[in-house]
């Protein structure tokens, strides 16, 4: 196996049971090569029994966390989603095995690809790792900031009516540069961009599961102009709206 090698294990109910001597061996000889390993859910058990979770930081499915640590003292896991330490991935199971692999697509091939995952995953935003495996509305969002999360629903709620930035301020009772603060804190891009981002992904899917032609599809998701609706999907996707829906099984670049 190469150095490149990325090995998860995967498991279940008796984790401490299922988990073998012999499969935790074998997975640190390969981690010592270079191999990265990952526990998703209670694989992180095998982890364990690998030796090599000493120092690191890693997580496991909450329900475990507290017998783990009756059966490993020595070791403190995280109540987090998931958890990247160098070699070492770490998942807490369930949907988070999703938010840890976009991740890892995000990180080596970047957002447009990753943006595409999540979408044919029918999966509405990436969440941090950090965020606490017991979630509320705003932590499945990955935002804990209110009026962040209100604007979010607002936005897509109406993602075929025009963009008013003032207006929005103005209902949710803030000024427009608090918005604007907000959305690049927490989102790292402007509310007009995420917006956009919104619509073109609704705009994907649309061409995606249905015949609708391109110029309704652009009217759906509040582009004025198919001209200029293509032109930002081919910016974002790397592939016109046409070439998309004829080919159906494109993957962006």
């Amino acid at each position: 196996m190469g150095r490149n090698a990325r090995i998860f294990v995967c498991s279940g109910v008796q984790p401490e049971q299922s988990s073998s001597q012999i499969s935790a061996d074998w997975l640190r000889k390969h981690w010592r090569q270079g191999c990265t390993v990952g526990g998703l859910c209670t694989g992180t058990y095998t982890l364990a029994r690998s030796g090599i979770l000493k120092g690191k930081s890693f997580t496991l499915h909450w329900e475990n966390i507290t017998p783990f640590r009756e059966i490993y003292p020595e070791l403190d896991p995280k109540e987090q989603l998931y958890v990247i330490d160098d070699r070492i991935l770490t998942s807490s199971g369930g949907s988070a095995a999703t938010d840890l692999f976009l991740r890892l697509i995000h990180d080596r091939f970047g957002s447009h690809l990753s943006q595409a995952v999540l979408n044919m995953c029918v999966y509405t935003l990436h969440r941090s790792g950090a965020e606490a495996q017991q979630s509320s509305r705003s932590a499945t969002l990955g935002i804990g900031n209110k009026n962040l999360v209100t604007i979010i629903k607002y936005f897509e709620d109406n993602i075929d009516e025009q963009f008013n930035l003032d207006d929005i301020a103005a209902q949710a009772g803030i000024s427009r540069r608090q918005i604007e603060r907000l959305f690049t804190k927490h989102l790292g891009v402007s509310p007009k961009k995420y917006f956009q981002q919104l619509r073109l992904g609704r705009a994907r899917a649309l061409l995606a599961e249905t015949d609708l032609p391109m110029a309704e599809v652009a009217a759906a998701c509040g582009f004025d102009s198919a001209t200029y609706f293509a032109k930002r999907f081919r910016d974002m996707f790397g592939v016109t709206p046409h070439r998309f829906s004829a080919g159906r099984s494109y993957t962006p670049q």
